[in-house]
């Protein structure tokens, strides 16, 4: 917040380790986009910036532009965070000096980048320029983008990112252009911060390219093997290490809601019909690894693994080729088979689909006020979101859906004709209750991976995982939509289905050693089992490397090495 402001949204401390903190790693819903709002209007009150780029995921906009009425002091700052608004009205806001806070998504700036380079550089050709982008040394990329943001007059001395895990690479796999645009943009920013409730999805690279975007220096681009090779076993001992490494750099504190989890797994057995269909793909699967390359009894088998319409229109000759192309991964083919008949059949057959309506019947008079309890519903498939929605219709639910094809305009209303959020705080639990769901057009909200990041959907009280994300990242975001700062309930429940077949085992098992290396940064540094001369000496290098942070921003050192939130990463972050 500006000094004007005296509201304090929420009050905790930071251990100062370095220079540079530049990772705000804090829970869902506990301030990620208030510290970076507040960061840079306390850095605007000093008069050490004047224009903050605010990068965000496209759902989120408009939600973000939100929050900046909602905290910020009236009129003290223009601000432009407008998902409607096309690519002219955006680079329009980029260039008015006047406009102090730009948010706009990730993919937009992306977007919008990419056409100023080829308008500096390949004659307004787009498409060079994304594919040059994508492919250049990264130091030229850099020079790039910085010319082409002063030739177009895009400037900001403050710059952060949301869901920053959004922009990760990963080794094996090609960098982005979205992540290739945003590293160039913020690489050498006077001032950033780049916030996530899940910072690791997969592996220990995409960790390294963390800690290569917030320190450049000490994790160059080349140093991954050596990093791979001291910190990529899973033991106890490195994990331990790997939480000393990142410590300099990491905010890891979680800010409690006061609401507890309740989690449960509920076992779903298959019908009859799935397990014929299951026998069948499993058939299938072995035929394909007996029958030659090439061969029609191998592509006979494949096309009873491909989905309908991945065959659909095509040739003799387009069809043989696309069937070889399945037979190239026929174990992925076999899994995307498997989880079709899991989560794809028609609902009478499906008592996955039944479990879900059953739980939602139980919550249909269970509210406080004596009506239904609201709930979320997550799944990773569109046609599961769509069997799930219209099932839920037909049972007489109010049923809302929001997927990666709505726009963030869109979005948001779907949002609020869930959340109801005019009724937040109108009397009692059970006048809460009755008043948002008389403001409401949804009890019940179903969402694919679009639905998971970032939206404020604390009037849930309950949330089904249809299916198994393959990330622990995604499950996380899934549960913090509903377990918010805002949530006035005691308790949430979080309800898992699942069968025992082997692929789902796997997906779990999968998803829990992700978990396991997510957590490492989950957890506070404070945590570590640090005893004696160790202990002593990890003290007291925390306490010269406060000191010396003070004297660089040109306060008085502490004695105690801790500073509030939204004041360290503003003043740290160079």
């Amino acid at each position: 917040m500006s000094p004007a402001a005296t509201e304090d949204y929420f009050d905790f401390t930071v251990p100062v380790y370095h220079n540079y903190v530049a990772h705000g790693l804090v829970h869902h819903n506990s301030g990620k986009s208030l510290v970076m709002i507040s960061a840079f209007t306390d850095l605007h009150a000093q008069d050490k910036v004047k224009r903050g780029l605010f990068l965000v995921p496209p759902k989120v906009q408009a939600q973000f532009g939100g929050e900046i009425n909602r905290y910020v002091e009236p009129g003290r700052f223009r601000h432009f965070a407008d998902p409607a608004a096309d690519r002219d009205e955006r680079r329009a806001a980029y260039a008015d000096p006047e406009r102090q806070m730009v948010a706009v998504s990730h993919q937009a700036w992306r977007d919008d980048v990419t056409w100023a380079v080829a308008q500096d550089r390949f004659g307004g050709d787009e498409r060079k320029a994304a594919t040059w982008l994508r492919s250049a040394a990264r130091n030229e990329v850099g020079a790039a983008v910085r010319a082409a943001l002063d030739a177009q007059g895009w400037n900001f001395d403050y710059q952060s990112v949301d869901e920053g895990h959004d922009t990760l690479n990963r080794k094996g796999k090609p960098d982005s252009r979205l992540a290739r645009v945003i590293d160039a943009t913020t690489e050498n920013a006077p001032f950033f911060v780049t916030a996530t409730a899940t910072p690791v999805k997969n592996d220990v690279s995409e960790v390294y390219d963390l800690l290569r975007k917030v320190r450049p220096d000490r994790f160059p681009e080349g140093g991954f093997e050596a990093f791979r090779r001291r910190y990529g076993l899973n033991t106890v001992a490195n994990r331990e290490a790997l939480q000393r490494l990142v410590a300099p750099y990491f905010y890891a504190l979680e800010v409690d809601t006061g609401v507890e989890e309740r989690h449960e797994h509920l076992p779903v057995e298959l019908s009859e019909a799935q397990r014929t269909a299951y026998r069948g793909v499993i058939e299938a699967y072995n035929a394909a690894r007996r029958a030659p390359e090439g061969s029609e009894e191998r592509r006979a088998a494949l096309a009873r693994l491909a989905a309908p319409q991945a065959l659909e229109g095509l040739s003799p000759e387009e069809r043989a080729r696309k069937l070889d192309d399945i037979g190239r991964s026929v174990g992925f083919a076999r899994d995307r088979a498997i989880a079709r008949v899991l989560e794809h059949t028609p609902a009478p057959d499906n008592p996955r689909i039944q479990r879900v309506v059953e739980f939602a019947r139980s919550q249909r008079d269970a509210d406080e006020d004596g009506g239904q309890v609201p709930g979320l519903i997550f799944a990773q498939s569109l046609e599961s979101v769509r069997l799930l929605a219209e099932e839920l219709k037909r049972q007489g639910f109010r049923v809302g859906v929001v997927t990666g094809d709505l726009s963030g305009e869109e979005t948001e209303l779907r949002r609020m004709g869930f959340n109801a959020d005019m009724g937040r705080n109108s009397g009692d639990l059970a006048e809460e209750a009755a008043t948002r769901r008389k403001l409401a057009q949804y009890d019940i909200l179903v969402g694919s991976g679009a639905a998971a990041t970032g939206l404020n959907l604390e009037r849930a009280r309950w949330l089904i995982h249809y299916d198994l994300p393959w990330t622990a990242k995604e499950m996380a975001q899934r549960n913090g939509r509903q377990n918010r700062m805002n949530q006035r309930w005691g308790h949430v429940q979080v309800l898992t289905l699942g069968t025992d077949v082997p692929y789902e085992r796997r997906r779990r098992e999968l998803v829990e050693r992700k978990r396991a290396l997510m957590s490492t940064f989950m957890e506070p540094t404070e945590q570590l089992d640090d005893t004696g001369l160790v202990r002593s000496l990890r003290e007291a290098r925390a306490e010269r490397l406060s000191n010396a942070t003070e004297r660089a921003v040109g306060a008085k050192p502490r004695a105690a090495a801790t500073r509030t939130a939204a004041a360290t990463l503003a003043e740290a972050a160079t």
